[in-house]
């Protein structure tokens, strides 16, 4: 009908810019390319995507928000449409999208980059909706209302001097100069938006987990698909299904249950058996920042042992030292 009635097309640009998720659930398309019939396919929101769109929504030109997330969550491609819905929309809006190195920003034809996204989904939108752009490396204009994106690595001094409507930082637990970003985006923007898996505990990313920002979370077991069939077991290692829809017309005794004490799914159960390191599901699945960096030992396989072969302490206290390092008294905490 748009085709052929300017007055709806109208109609339906107007609905886009008062519904960020009717104008994603509608003429937003992603990419995907290991789906190989079919790589290019709507992208229809899940809840918990709904929930982080319209958070980050309101999180624009007013406050910080961080995303920690599982791998495969849609979370930058929901970080992007946000964005974009404000590039496409609201008048004279400027944006900074930053990753650790500029080919993952903007590098031609490369759709692992930021840039080649919002192309992407600007291109497949319906002609009342995408407007007249100038685009140039690490740049977009908005022809119609002014809007910019601009990109960067993300250096020291990122930004700094500049004044933006947000500033995206992508995979931002990788960044090595990431406390000197923070001090440079500080006073340049009311929004940061921070989107990363972890990557250990010693980056910026961490610690701004550990402050009052806003927090999304995108864990695996929210996506419908990754966590059909989810299950755990008790201390006593009794199995306990959640998902018991998905066992109704399926044999358990014809699947090998893990029963570690944690959240699994025949998804999840498949993952792990192709990593090579339990560092790899830490840190691309868990959200588990302790896990995710390298230990010698299994943080899990430790704590089987504790449970099983530990005994309480007969005395809990520290030794104190003379100045030869010599210990000359045991003081006691119980």
């Amino acid at each position: 009908m748009a085709k052929n009635d300017r007055q709806y097309g109208q109609a339906l640009w107007k609905m886009c810019a008062e519904d960020p998720l009717f104008f994603i659930n509608t003429f937003v398309y992603t990419y995907d390319p290991r789906k190989s019939t079919c790589p290019v396919v709507p992208f229809i929101t899940y809840p918990f995507q709904d929930i982080a769109i319209l958070e980050l929504i309101n999180a624009i030109g007013d406050h910080d928000l961080l995303a920690e997330k599982s791998r495969d969550m849609g979370a930058t491609w929901c970080f992007l449409y946000g964005i974009t819905w404000f590039f496409l929309f609201k008048n004279m809006q400027t944006f900074l999208a930053v990753s650790r190195k500029e080919d993952l920003v903007d590098k031609t034809q490369d759709p692992d980059c930021l840039f080649w996204k919002i192309d992407f989904m600007i291109e497949n939108l319906p002609w009342f909706i995408k407007p007249p752009r100038t685009r140039n490396k690490l740049h977009m204009f908005n022809e119609n209302n002014g809007s910019t994106i601009d990109g960067s690595s993300t250096t020291g001094d990122v930004g700094r001097g500049g004044r933006r409507t947000a500033v995206f930082l992508d995979e931002f637990a990788s960044v090595e100069e990431g406390h000197a970003v923070l001090k440079a985006t500080r006073d340049m923007t009311t929004c940061r938006l921070f989107n990363s898996t972890p990557k250990g505990t010693n980056n910026a990313f961490y610690d701004m987990t550990q402050t009052d920002i806003l927090k999304l979370r995108f864990h695996w077991t929210e996506h419908p698909e990754k966590s059909a069939g989810l299950y755990t077991s008790g201390d006593d290692d009794q199995l306990e299904i959640i998902d018991s829809e998905y066992w109704r017309f399926k044999k358990k005794s014809d699947f090998d249950f893990i029963r570690d004490g944690n959240l699994r799914s025949p998804w999840y159960d498949l993952q792990c058996s192709r990593a090579a390191h339990p560092m790899e599901i830490a840190q691309e699945l868990d959200i588990d920042y302790l896990g995710s960096a390298f230990q010698f030992f299994d943080p899990g396989i430790i704590d089987g042992c504790i449970k099983k072969d530990s005994r309480p302490a007969f005395h809990i206290g520290e030794l104190s030292f003379d100045e030869s390092l010599e210990p000359t008294e045991f003081i006691s905490f119980m």
